[in-house]
């Protein structure tokens, strides 16, 4: 008989094994000090693991199901051959809560894993367990948590529930192939992302560890198994949570509070997560046998295996710091959400001082230095050039001696300005955050406020503090900003023509980007009005408000009058050889026109005509765009390998610019999900689009327009995925920022409305899809004309639709019309010719009903 001392010592043995992987098993059991007798048991656990078949993964009840059935029965066959759209290919893996197949949907082709509960009714207490688990998942939609697509009863009684299929690499293994920190983190940072999601969705998982985590190989980690996971609510309506007795656990990442007391709250995931993030640093758990003390007190700095990882003391003090916060053995000190430790890993990630570190001046200064050495270095130049200005301005007082004077001043102004915001940083250290951008350029506003009497001053520091609010993504405060420089502009008497149009042109883009249309179009009217009566001479300002005018058109669906605008616009900068990069946003934002007009041939030579302007190599974001919009018209004309290719392409450039993370990466990575979806390249385009979509979501308003883009192609996916409700959900969403954005009619709601369209056919449902198509064919007809892809498409699925409820007349006009126009303007469009042929076929064959 096994004592309890020896099989603590057993457990923590074999996790220490289990975790370290298959070929470091005998070294961890020889290295450990046990008994003989110890290590034989660990071995043979090992062993049993190793099976997928291990009585340690079983609670009583399970144990009682193994027992009741036939030993001899196979579980290597499949419940039934096929059921529903679902074939099973192979067992994936089984035990005493059931058996996981891999399966494959006979309507899209995609694998799934699909999760039975043969025998459910000899056991109660399973077959809640598994219907809770079902309820769980079914909460959880997040890029890094296996989603749930469907669930049901077979004809005997068996439940199954079809999740997300994972083909990934274990999360230990593939983090010790990183060789950097930032590379470390930020994937336990995305893991720490899905934890914090379960969190806000009131979900313990309770069992986090490596194993339970596989990273695909674009490096997204998912996070499986919520088989023992609760949902956090009052313990009169959910004892199981504090209840003594047998309970399914991880020892070493299992909170001491839990293993103790069955004690369960957020803080719970937060223990286990600090001791993934020591494993991470240190390449491998604690040694087994070592004391509790010992475990929550030993700083992964002192490690060997982190002799890898270049740092510096500084910073391995911060990572000391932070892991053992995590996985302090009082839940009270140790963080108290994911999304504290979320911030200060961010914090770190940035050269930022951590919220858990002592809260000092010096330390702040010192990770500020850190953080902005580009910075600090910026402004000692900028003060060695103003010296050399002021020496200008002392030669030319001969000439025009107070008007150099004043110049002078304002520039110094400036310059203290300036500095002000970087060394009176200190003043913040009592702020509950780290120094940010934002909170720079709010003090930065704060300053500027006090310089009224210094008003030409305070306009000219209003109007570059907006564009930071810009850049940052704050709208609302760039708008308040700019608001102010415009009063001032408009007010001084010694302003110039330029500073009265730049200052309504920025706070007209501010108006855009809060989606206040009208208000932007009044702004940038009076800006191209002021600048053709007050500075007629000024060419190249005239031409620049010409061009936003022409953008803001774009950006408001009326995409004809745009195009008119912006040729004549860049007709006018050939005359003024105006600089290159005026000519460039000038042909994105006609390529952009063009392409919603559905002038696909227009709209790829202006692309063309902008990448041979950056032929002599390197990288811009104006080449991404171009890259883009080539892209978006192949997929549109169903050249799918060449839009895949310009999507790549555009993304790599976007990202060697901006980072992997960026705003207008991610709008490039929705392009290219678009073509990967186009050719069922299915599995890719989900990590891509979820990718993106947090990015965006990070950047943007939840109603932003770029969102809609990247959600239009979610459901798209989720269409091809044969996930059809998920896919209407998905396009209600669109279609109500496009509602809100056009104020009414534009062919991209056309488009949205074709594409939920088609999920409601597929689904079955077949009067709310008609209803659906027949108001996109409306629209595109109205805003795109009879001679368009999309409108043919619109015929097509119409036709189809109509088709399947018998009415066979009506559905051949539409079929063939569409047919008809697909063949004069887009003849590549072989996927829809195809099927389209088929339904004229069955339409001629069959009567109507109506």
């Amino acid at each position: 008989m096994i004592d309890s001392a020896r099989w603590q010592k057993v457990q923590e043995l074999f996790e220490a094994a289990l975790s370290a992987g298959p070929e470091a098993h005998q070294r961890i059991l020889d290295a450990s000090g046990a008994d003989a007798e110890t290590r034989e048991t660990v071995a043979r656990m090992l062993r049993a693991d190793a099976t997928h078949n291990s009585v340690l993964d079983r609670c009583v009840p399970e144990l009682a199901y193994d027992l009741l059935l036939d030993a001899d029965a196979d579980k290597s066959l499949p419940p039934m051959e096929e059921f529903g759209p679902y074939r099973p290919i192979r067992m994936l893996g089984e035990g005493g809560m059931g058996v996981v197949w891999l399966a494959r949907r006979t309507d899209t082709d995609a694998l799934v894993a699909v999760k039975f509960l043969p025998n459910a009714g000899l056991s109660p207490a399973r077959l809640e367990r598994f219907a809770q688990e079902v309820r769980l998942l079914s909460k959880l939609k997040h890029p890094c948590i296996a989603r749930l697509y469907d669930a049901g009863t077979l004809s005997d009684g068996t439940p199954w529930f079809v999740m997300e299929y994972v083909e990934g690499t274990a999360f230990g293994a593939y983090a010790n192939a990183l060789k950097t920190v930032d590379g470390k983190l930020r994937l336990f940072r995305r893991v720490c992302e899905a934890v914090q999601y379960a969190h806000s969705q009131e979900i313990i998982h309770r069992d986090l560890k490596p194993s339970n985590i596989l990273v695909e190989s674009d490096g997204t980690p998912k996070l499986l198994d919520f088989g023992i996971a609760r949902e956090l609510q009052p313990a009169a309506d959910q004892p199981s949570l504090t209840v003594r007795g047998p309970r399914f656990m991880s020892p070493y990442y299992s909170a001491p509070e839990w293993i103790k007391e069955a004690a369960v709250g957020f803080t719970t995931d937060v223990y286990s997560l600090g001791v993934i993030l020591n494993e991470l640093l240190t390449g491998r758990a604690p040694l087994p046998g070592q004391n509790e003390r010992a475990r929550h007190t030993t700083r992964p700095s002192l490690n060997a295996a982190s002799a890898d990882l270049k740092l510096g003391k500084s910073a391995w003090k911060d990572l000391d710091v932070l892991c053992l916060k995590a996985m302090h053995p009082d839940p009270a000190q140790r963080y108290v959400s994911v999304e504290a430790l979320i911030r200060d890993l961010d914090h770190f990630l940035r050269n930022g001082p951590l919220e858990a570190r002592p809260d000092t001046w010096s330390y702040r200064a010192s990770k500020f230095i850190r953080r902005n050495r580009r910075a600090v270095a910026v402004s000692a130049a900028a003060s060695v050039l103003i010296v050399a200005m002021a020496v200008g301005f002392t030669w030319r007082l001969a000439v025009a001696r107070n008007a150099a004077l004043a110049e002078a001043a304002r520039s110094n102004r400036v310059q203290q300005f300036t500095l002000s915001l970087f060394e009176g940083s200190g003043n913040l250290a009592d702020s509950p955050g780290n120094l940010t951008v934002e909170m720079l350029v709010d003090r930065g506003v704060t300053d500027a406020e006090r310089l009224s009497e210094q008003p030409r001053l305070q306009a000219d520091l209003y109007q570059t503090l907006g564009r930071m609010y810009q850049d940052i993504g704050n709208p609302v405060k760039a708008d308040r900003v700019f608001s102010r420089a415009l009063a001032l502009a408009d007010r001084l008497p010694d302003s110039t023509v330029a500073a009265r149009v730049v200052a309504r042109m920025n706070l007209a883009g501010a108006r855009s980007n809060e989606n206040e249309l009208a208000s932007a179009e009044a702004l940038m009217r009076e800006a191209v009005q002021i600048a053709a009566a007050d500075a007629p001479e000024d060419k190249l300002l005239l031409s620049r408000a010409n061009f936003a005018l022409g953008s803001l058109f774009t950006t408001e669906g009326q995409y004809a009058k745009s195009a008119a605008m912006l040729k004549s616009v860049a007709d006018e900068q050939t005359q003024l050889n105006a600089p290159q990069a005026d000519i460039a946003l000038t042909l994105i934002a006609l390529s952009n026109a063009e392409l919603g007009l559905g002038h696909y041939d227009e709209s790829d030579a202006v692309n063309k005509q902008l990448l041979a302007l950056y032929s002599g190599g390197g990288n811009n974001p104006r080449m991404a765009d171009a890259l883009q919009n080539l892209g978006d018209n192949a997929e549109v004309r169903g050249h799918y390998d060449d839009a895949e290719r310009y999507a790549r392409q555009a993304v790599s450039v976007e990202q060697a610019w901006y980072g992997a993370e960026h705003r207008t990466t991610a709008n490039k990575m929705s392009s290219l999900g678009t073509a990967l979806v186009d050719q069922g390249k299915l599995v890719e385009a989900d990590s891509l689009l979820r990718h993106a979509l947090i990015i965006e979501l990070k950047a943007y308003t939840p109603t932003n327009i770029s969102v809609a883009k990247t959600l239009r192609t979610q459901g798209m996916l989720e269409t091809a995925q044969g996930n059809y409700r998920a896919a209407i959900e998905t396009f209600d969403k669109v279609i109500e920022i496009y509602r809100e954005h056009y104020k009414g009619d534009s062919y991209l709601l056309g488009v949205a409305l074709l594409h939920q369209g088609a999920a409601y056919t597929g689904m079955k449902q077949y009067a709310q899809g008609e209803r659906r198509l027949r108001e996109s064919l409306r629209i595109l007809r109205k805003m795109r004309g009879e001679d368009d892809v999309y409108t043919a498409r619109a015929q097509l699925a119409l036709g189809h639709v109509l088709q399947l409820e018998g009415h066979n007349a009506e559905a051949q006009q539409h079929t063939q019309a569409g047919i008809d126009t697909l063949k004069k303007v887009s003849p590549s469009s072989s996927v829809f010719l195809n099927a389209a042929a088929q339904d004229l076929a069955a339409e001629q064959e069959q009567p109507s009903t109506r």
